[in-house]
């Protein structure tokens, strides 16, 4: 009795000996972890450089989404530097990252210095998400050589072929709008947001796909319910992290941005426009017909070399980039525009009396002339875009170590480089009372008086927006088109003053676009 007692005195022993053992190293794994983080996240108070102070392995990250939107975030890391150092510190998660607060050294990083920050280090996968290889992420020389295939589709004469079918999609919009006014006695409450998200979904739809998609009419239309999928469901969770911290180590694992419902439908669509228009000689002017004269399928025999052609998937990147980039930049561009116009009868009627005289000028018609005459519209959207910039950060990342001039400090290789410009925008150095709606800001005079690198919606340089052209052109027709028939004004459901929606980086009113339309 008394060995078999010994006995299990044994095993106890070395269970408890055991499970001490484990509990020891893993508080020894816990504690190297910890203090590999918290080494990591000083890396910036090791050099001196001003910093943001992070949370603990989340960075900037704490509460991003959940309870506060990016801009304040934005705002803190741009003064935290601001006339200390050109740029300060902060963490994404545990990466160091450079925040830019200097324009001049913005000059530096977006033109001069460009070859030390050509990419944007955004994350793509050719193999297992397509859709994702597209201009705005490519790097090096994919990068390049797209971006020097895609320029000329941009050009002044390129838009005006655009031009009728813009101005058609946006006579239909008109004609929608006047049934939904003549409906409401007095003018009706409409929710903007979605209708200009509506609109744009229909002109790019168009321009991009040739498709009628009939957004407008239909809120549910399939190319609309998908638009919407785009920024629903950002990776999140451990896939998310991957795609930050281990972007190589995501790809090889088949990690996925876009979900896969979306990229199926995209790709089927542009599949069957392809094939349609090659098939019947079908030519539209628009930026599919652009692209297929670049597809190495479409030469006769696949005489198409290779090198200088695209090939199917990278056709449907730069199809879906134009869609996804073009519907919801323009769509939060016209609503805010609105926003502002609603809260100034004295703005919204000198835009209204621009866009009065220059169709007089032009016999009545929404030509294309009409609408580059349009000189104070132009002067609105800047302003909306100074206040209320779609995307509020440019990104850029360190190729090689860059000693930032008139300092002794460098941004070392692979540092990740934000230039936040929603707290550019809203800095009283360049723009006095920056929480005030003001057009004149960008007169020539104006302009020519502030910092060319102090504004920035559409970035600078080599990277700068590739569609800006085509996507001012949809806002300048969508906001004439809108001031020639229509009044908007506050209403009870409008928030004054607006909040952002903490789920989104891009600009989006948090409960909408309220405003009443009214028959001028």
């Amino acid at each position: 009795m008394r060995s078999i007692w010994l006995r299990f005195d044994s095993i106890e022993m070395v269970w408890t000996t055991t499970l001490l053992a484990v509990v020891v190293a893993l508080l020894c794994v816990v504690g190297s972890l910890v203090y590999y983080i918290i080494r990591k996240q000083s890396y910036w108070k090791d050099r001196g450089i001003p910093y943001l102070k992070p949370a603990f392995f989340l960075g900037i990250f704490k509460g991003i989404g959940t309870t506060v939107h990016v801009t304040p975030v934005l705002k803190e890391m741009y003064r935290t530097g601001k006339g200390k150092h050109p740029f300060s510190g902060a963490y994404l998660l545990i990466a160091p990252a450079a925040v830019i607060n200097d324009p001049e050294l913005v000059k530096n990083i977006f033109v001069k210095d460009f070859h030390y920050f050509h990419d944007r280090g955004g994350y793509y996968n050719k193999k297992h998400d397509p859709l994702t290889a597209h201009l705005f992420n490519l790097a090096g020389q994919e990068w390049r050589f797209m971006r020097n295939k895609l320029s000329p589709t941009f050009t002044s004469g390129k838009m005006k072929m655009m031009f009728p079918t813009i101005v058609a999609v946006g006579r239909q919009f008109c004609e929608f709008l006047q049934q939904t006014v003549t409906e409401g006695e007095g003018g009706c409450e409409v929710d903007l947001l979605d209708l200009m998200a509506r609109f744009t979904t229909d002109v790019i739809g168009t321009c991009a796909f040739g498709i009628e998609c009939n957004c407008v009419k239909d809120p549910e239309a399939e190319f609309r319910v998908m638009g919407r999928k785009i920024n629903e469901k950002p990776p999140s969770g451990l896939s998310g992290v991957l795609i930050m911290l281990a972007p190589n180590l995501a790809k090889k694992l088949g990690v996925r941005f876009l979900p896969r419902d979306v990229s199926e439908y995209f790709l089927r669509v542009v599949r069957e426009t392809v094939d349609q228009r090659l098939k019947h000689g079908i030519k539209r002017n628009d930026f599919m017909d652009l692209l297929i004269g670049m597809l190495d399928e479409a030469r006769p025999n696949g005489s198409g070399n290779g090198e200088d052609m695209l090939n199917f998937n990278e056709l449907a990147a730069q199809a879906f980039l134009f869609f996804a980039a073009g519907f919801e930049t323009s769509a939060t561009l016209l609503s805010w525009a609105l926003y502002e116009l609603a809260l100034s009868e004295e703005i919204q009627g000198r835009a209204r009396q621009c866009v009065k005289e220059a169709m007089d000028r032009h016999g009545g018609e929404m030509t294309y002339d009409a609408i580059m005459e349009m000189k104070y519209l132009d002067q609105i959207l800047n302003e909306t875009m100074r206040k209320y910039p779609s995307i509020p950060l440019h990104f850029r990342i360190a190729s090689k170590d860059y000693p930032v001039p008139g300092t002794d400090s460098v941004i070392e290789a692979n540092t990740p480089v934000l230039v936040p410009i929603y707290a550019m925008h809203h800095d009283p150095q360049y723009f006095p009372e920056p929480d005030r709606f003001d057009p004149d800001r960008f007169t020539p005079e104006a302009i020519a008086d502030r910092h060319p690198f102090a504004w920035l919606p559409f970035g600078e340089g080599p990277r700068m927006c590739i569609g800006l052209r085509f996507g001012m052109m949809q806002s300048r027709i969508g906001l004439a088109l809108l001031l020639a028939g229509y009044r908007v004004q506050p209403c009870p459901r409008t928030t004054i003053p607006m909040e952002f929606l903490i789920t989104s980086f891009i600009l989006y009113p948090k409960d909408g676009m309220w405003l009443k339309v009214t028959k001028v």
